[in-house]
């Protein structure tokens, strides 16, 4: 999925196997495809999408735009939760405090501490 990301990022198209997980949420059409695993069915929808570009720029702001809209339900849903279980009125305003050191393993509190006081 995260080269799917950066391909439409990068305004290019992706064709798609079946999956199971959410990636259908981004990798819609005319944006991209999705064929059964079998080489001349990827091959076909490689070349349907070289046939019908679209321009770079376009396929950007899609995928921005998604992005954009799932970190702001992202926010709603940590803020919700801080208010729940802490008691905070503050509240993220940018995912970037939820970025810092996101592959390391912390306890909960710890890593909202700096919202919980």
């Amino acid at each position: 999925m995260r080269v799917s990301m950066e391909y439409l990022l990068c305004g290019l198209m992706v064709v798609t196997t079946p999956n199971r997980g959410g990636r259908d949420r981004y990798l819609l059409p005319p944006y991209a495809r999705e064929v059964p695993p079998d080489p001349a069915a990827i091959a076909s929808a490689v070349a349907s999408l070289v046939a019908n570009p679209i321009p770079k720029m376009v396929i950007r702001d899609y995928v921005a735009r998604i992005v954009s809209f799932e970190r702001h339900n992202l926010l709603l849903v940590v803020n919700r939760f801080l208010v729940q279980e802490f008691g905070t009125n503050a509240s993220l305003t940018s995912i970037s405090p939820l970025m810092t050191h996101a592959n390391v393993w912390r306890p909960i509190s710890q890593f909202l501490e700096p919202l919980t006081g």
